[in-house]
């Protein structure tokens, strides 16, 4: 069963779409994840227009766009556009992710993905 965290964020400026990873600014708003290199708290549930209150999920199996081919197990993190992608740090860097696939995909496919946001390092 999906847990849902509707937390007080509101879609900040270009809002949110439906399947992609979720980051938060300033101001505590939820703005699409743009790489590796900011923490992803999550994916949007729901395409959610600027100024909105947004609902993101936060742990649970999620179903996240893909942004490239990827596989079951993989680390997933954000590309540019919010779209989930192998995490693959380079040795000594860090990357936040927002889980696990529990599939293969490439990229435009749905997948599952098990949440756990956090961090790895190559």
């Amino acid at each position: 069963m999906q847990q849902l965290l509707n937390i007080p964020l509101i879609a900040d400026t270009g809002g949110l779409s439906e399947n992609l990873l979720v980051r938060v600014t300033t101001g505590k708003k939820a703005a699409t994840a743009n790489g590796s290199n900011t923490a992803i708290i999550g994916v949007s549930l729901y395409d959610t227009p600027a100024g909105q209150a947004a609902t993101i999920q936060v742990s649970g199996i999620a179903r996240v766009k893909l942004g490239g081919a990827v596989a079951a197990g993989d680390p997933i993190t954000s590309n540019a556009s919010g779209q989930g992608v192998i995490a693959n740090p380079a040795a000594g860097v860090n990357a936040y992710i927002v889980g696990i696939a529990l599939e293969a995909g490439v990229s435009g496919d749905l997948i599952d993905v098990l949440l756990s946001p956090g961090r790895i390092q190559g």
